[in-house]
């Protein structure tokens, strides 16, 4: 796959996640988390080391989140 076309696709990907994050589905926030993984992947082999410490940043956004959209379910 040509990886210009990959940031297209790792995008969309990226966009239907934070759209079911915002249907409230637990699920897409582990589904992000892997995403980024991927993104991190891409930031490598395109040397935009950048992409890096944005993945890491926003898995830990999506970490802290799952955690508390989890507790508040149990809550519930």
């Amino acid at each position: 796959m040509n990886i210009y076309l990959l940031s297209w696709v790792l995008a969309v990907l990226s966009l239907i996640g934070m759209w079911n994050v915002g249907k409230y589905r637990l699920w897409a926030w582990i589904y992000l988390g892997v995403l980024e993984i991927l993104w991190t992947f891409y930031g490598i082999m395109t040397k935009q080391y950048g992409f890096i410490l944005l993945t890491v940043g926003y898995i830990t956004i999506y970490v802290i989140n799952y955690r508390r959209w989890k507790q508040n379910q149990s809550k519930e």
